[in-house]
């Protein structure tokens, strides 16, 4: 279904085909189909005889036909159920209770329906009765009522007396009763986790590579160094090879940006020597746990929209990598690096 409406966005005129069986109405007005943050658009097997009442009793039921509902005038519940009609079968009424006793109640061979004092032996006849008056919403509803609870009472008594079953029922009723916020656990690359660098580290980011270094980008760096250490903070240095790649740094020629950051590091021992820090090359730390580094920047895709990341006014392909590395400013004035994804627990 994404991918179909995706081929609306992208005008493809070949969409994929949906093979599936048929979606019963959810019991609001408006959803195609049951919502999935509403319990009460739909009946469920867990349901009681109460929970049954309930629901059918407050169920859209027209017999003829209403004007469409704006989707604006509906609720959050109701507009995720569905707007896109997924059913073959063209049908005004739109009518949920007259879809469950179609697809479900006449399911069987030879099935009937009551209602009222009378009793019908196919769909047409009941909902031809309906339409006309001759059987009123009450009518329908409470024998709609009737039946479901006699389909679900062996359900029923199987969660009563089976004890492994009642239990498991007893479960997801808790379930449905904790209305506690789940934690949310971060999924990231975790570098203190892995024992590769110390909690409360500084990093400090050596420069992109380049053919001609200055003195006074070494200098820049070592103070840098300096203050982290006058902090007492443990001071990492990012070594960004993986994202001088990507940004085409050196011509992506990896001999080329090694041997820059080589002869950095040598010229950082050589001027800082009585510094004291760690080294962490970017594609290193991301062979310690890749599947949790590219969870990382999914969860950033996710967040961030590619016009929040680009910043750059970038239309481009060219730019692709600027954004993947890019330090970013978002709309709530926090500054954000990408790459600092990769140092969990480290403050920049």
């Amino acid at each position: 279904m994404l991918a179909r409406e995706y081929c609306v966005a992208a005008k493809i005129k070949r969409k994929p085909v949906i093979l599936s069986h048929h979606m019963l109405y959810g019991l609001k007005a408006g959803q195609e189909k049951m919502s999935k943050s509403d319990p009460d658009s739909a009946v469920f097997m867990e349901d009681t005889e109460e929970d049954v009442r309930r629901k059918i009793m407050s169920a859209y039921c027209p017999s003829k036909k209403d004007i469409e509902i704006p989707i604006e005038k509906l609720n959050v519940d109701e507009v995720d159920a569905g707007k896109e009609s997924m059913h073959l079968v063209q049908d005004e009424l739109k009518n949920p209770c007259l879809d469950y006793i179609k697809n479900i109640i006449f399911a069987p061979p030879n099935a009937t329906f009551s209602a009222g004092d009378k009793s019908f032996a196919s769909f047409d006849d009941i909902r031809d009765a309906f339409i006309a008056g001759e059987v009123s919403e009450i009518e329908l509803k409470e024998g709609l009522i009737a039946e479901l609870n006699k389909l679900l009472a062996p359900v029923r008594k199987h969660f009563t007396e089976d004890s492994h079953a009642k239990h498991l029922l007893e479960q997801v009723r808790e379930f449905k009763r904790d209305t506690s916020a789940p934690k949310k656990e971060i999924r990231r690359l975790d570098l203190v986790g892995l024992q590769k660098v110390s909690q409360n580290s500084h990093i400090v980011f050596i420069p992109p590579p380049t053919t001609q270094p200055t003195l006074q980008s070494f200098m820049d760096i070592i103070s840098q160094m300096e203050a982290a250490s006058s902090s007492d903070s443990p001071v990492v240095l990012f070594l960004s090879d993986w994202g001088s790649i990507v940004q085409n740094h050196l011509l992506s020629d990896t001999k080329a940006i090694n041997a820059y950051y080589n002869v950095f590091l040598a010229a950082l021992k050589a001027l800082g020597g009585h510094l004291d820090f760690t080294v962490i090359k970017q594609s290193e730390a991301i062979l310690l746990d890749p599947s949790m580094y590219w969870i990382s920047v999914i969860n950033v895709g996710r967040f961030f929209g590619l016009d929040d990341v680009m910043g750059f006014n970038m239309k481009d392909s060219d730019g692709v990598g600027k954004v993947i590395v890019s330090t970013f400013l978002n709309e709530h004035g926090i500054i954000f690096c990408i790459l600092s994804l990769l140092i969990a627990h480290i403050s920049i």
